[in-house]
């Protein structure tokens, strides 16, 4: 619920951009390569076997759902 809490917060308080940043194991969790393309066109899985990854996951959708492509 952090994040959430942190967006809910930035945009009472009127700012414009709300920058965040993920990791690779919002989409796998294999964190033994480096992944440097990994943007957010990268399908996130809703299967996460640590619980990082998953919280990791839900927090990305969330911003990404919470996104105002209108406001620029």
């Amino acid at each position: 619920d952090g994040t959430v809490n942190v967006m809910e917060a930035a945009r009472s308080a009127g700012t414009r951009a709300f920058v965040y940043t993920s990791s690779c194991c919002a989409v796998m969790d294999n964190m033994r390569d480096s992944y440097p393309n990994i943007d957010e066109d990268w399908v996130t899985s809703p299967v996460r076997s640590t619980i990082y990854g998953e919280s990791k996951a839900l927090a990305e959708i969330k911003v990404l759902g919470a996104n105002d492509k209108d406001s620029k």
